[in-house]
């Protein structure tokens, strides 16, 4: 199943020749269309503003290129880190997906129901993706993607405020496993293979790698050594509208 995974690229021709930018991880649901986060769909829509277009490789299947012509988000997502009652969290809600020209010609299988409100602590998971940021060589070839694997366990199931409001509402998945940018949209598995979650953000701190010619220092982002990241319950995809058609030239 692992050619279900795919990379998402934003590319324009330039006045050398086309400028390609990979940025997260998409993954085939139905035969039109890959699951991503909501993010993602924002960030797919900044680079159209700026005159890309994007399209999905799929793993290790580089003649395998699917140009996306719809997108949508779920309706509740939150692009900040602040819940209606004040609380800082991870993002909420952040799911969405990108429909494509073409047939996929394989896709992941969802855990069912009573699996995913029986998720808890421990239960091991992985995914598979294309963690990307402060990685040498970006961390993947864009005309070549191999999808990279990691596997850990769930650090704790609760709802978006990091409380328990019962197997309906706990929707935050939080796990163990590295990741970094271009991670996001990354599959999560269970140990039969099913799909229970969509990795979306991870605990980060900033971190000084040099000084500018104006002696200020440069900060990048780095993963926190607590190793606690985040994901989206994947029945969250049930609630996502229709992907919205684009214009294209």
């Amino acid at each position: 199943m692992e050619s279900a995974v795919g990379l998402v690229v934003a590319e324009k021709r330039g006045d050398t020749g086309w400028v390609r930018h990979s940025f997260a991880t998409a993954w085939a649901w139905k035969k039109d269309i890959f699951l991503t986060n909501a993010h993602v769909v924002e960030g797919a829509e900044h680079y159209m503003k700026n005159g890309f277009r994007i399209y999905v490789v799929l793993n290790q299947s580089p003649s395998e290129r699917f140009y996306v012509t719809g997108l949508s988000k779920h309706p509740h997502y939150r692009p900040d880190s602040v819940s209606s009652n004040g609380k800082e969290v991870p993002f909420s809600y952040d799911v969405g997906a990108l429909q494509i020209e073409g047939t996929l010609p394989t896709r992941f299988k969802l855990a069912d129901k009573s699996t995913l409100h029986s998720l808890k602590a421990g239960e091991r998971v992985a995914y598979l993706g294309f963690p990307m940021e402060n990685l040498v060589n970006n961390g993947v070839d864009v005309d070549s993607p191999i999808a990279n694997m990691q596997s850990g366990i769930i650090t704790a199931v609760s709802d978006f405020d990091q409380g328990d409001s019962g197997p309906k509402n706990n929707l935050l998945i939080r796990h163990n496993m590295g990741c970094t940018g271009g991670a996001s949209g990354s599959p999560i598995f269970n140990r039969d293979g099913d799909v229970v979650a969509i990795l979306n953000a991870g605990n980060m701190m900033g971190q000084i790698v040099g000084v500018d010619d104006a002696g200020e220092p440069i900060v990048a982002r780095a993963p926190s050594a607590v190793m606690i990241n985040f994901a989206q319950r994947v029945d969250l995809i049930f609630d996502l509208p229709q992907p919205r058609r684009l214009n294209r030239e």
